[in-house]
């Protein structure tokens, strides 16, 4: 990809380029609410994100955030291109998998960078191998 920015000056060229780069931090970093405040995260870090009921759990490498969301509005922030929902309670960064296993009656297992598994519905399975290329 080339970007060419045409400017009467190098200011505002400069301006331009350091709106796009504040724009792209903001996309990665995010600021969950905890019961103690909030706290800040890259989302690229996220390995999985943990769904049960309106508690929200991100698990990332090494730690663990629990705060309260909505599926919907959570996979409405993430990248569709790196974060895909595999089950009604997860929601996977694509990246972060190192295998797939087959699991009982179609279902399979995703295990993470971290040696975590996650659980991945049949219902979802198919979106998933055309993300992964399998």
């Amino acid at each position: 990809l080339k970007v060419i920015i045409q400017s009467p000056s190098k200011d505002v060229a400069d301006q331009v380029v350091n709106s796009l780069t504040v724009e792209k931090d903001n996309w990665e970093k995010a600021a969950v609410q905890t019961e103690s405040g909030y706290e800040l995260m890259n989302r690229r870090d996220i390995e999985f994100i943990e769904i049960l009921g309106t508690q929200v759990t991100y698990h990332l490498e090494g730690k663990e955030i629990t705060s309260k969301g909505r599926l919907y509005r959570i996979l409405d922030e993430l990248d569709q291109g790196i974060f895909l929902q595999v089950h009604k309670s997860y929601i996977v960064n694509i990246k972060k998998i190192v295998k797939l296993k087959t699991y009982f009656s179609g279902n399979m297992i995703a295990h993470m960078d971290s040696g975590s598994k996650v659980s991945v519905s049949r219902r979802y399975l198919p979106e998933l191998k055309r993300m992964l290329n399998i």
